[in-house]
């Protein structure tokens, strides 16, 4: 039986330097990582999206 945990799928994103810099001074803003903060960005835009808020 898969858990939870098990259902990820891995992905590589290339973006500008500028971008770059600039999510790494947000996420540590919000003391976050910077993969963290990007699920996090993603997650809420998706919600965004959908309705949700």
């Amino acid at each position: 039986m898969k858990t939870i945990k098990e259902l990820k799928k891995r992905v590589c994103v290339t973006m500008p330097l500028e971008l770059y810099d600039a999510l790494v001074e947000l996420a540590r803003e919000d003391a976050r990582s910077l993969p963290g903060y990007v699920r996090w960005v993603l997650k809420n835009e998706v919600n965004r999206k959908k309705g949700g808020g």
